[in-house]
């Protein structure tokens, strides 16, 4: 293919819209906002329900296994993001 006509497919948009829509190219709409509120919400919840179950494994039933390990991997990456 030509360059030019790469460059006109990167620009078009890859079907028609349904009757009645707008396509808004230039300002869509985004959800980034509702999901890091969901994360700031979500994510301490979750990191006091796992350190109250390690806490309750180690200190007072002493039965800390392989499976409390690795219910922290998830954690660990959940985190980062």
């Amino acid at each position: 293919m030509s360059p030019e006509m790469l460059a006109t497919l990167a620009d078009s948009p890859a079907g028609l819209p349904p009757p009645g829509i707008q396509p808004n190219f230039d300002n869509p709409p985004s959800k980034g906002q509702e999901m890091l509120i969901l994360n700031v919400v979500f994510l301490p919840l979750m990191l006091i329900a796992v350190a109250m179950r390690l806490l309750v494994k180690a200190k007072f039933i002493h039965q800390f296994g392989w499976d409390d390990c690795r219910s922290l991997q998830p954690n660990r990456w959940t985190s980062l993001t």
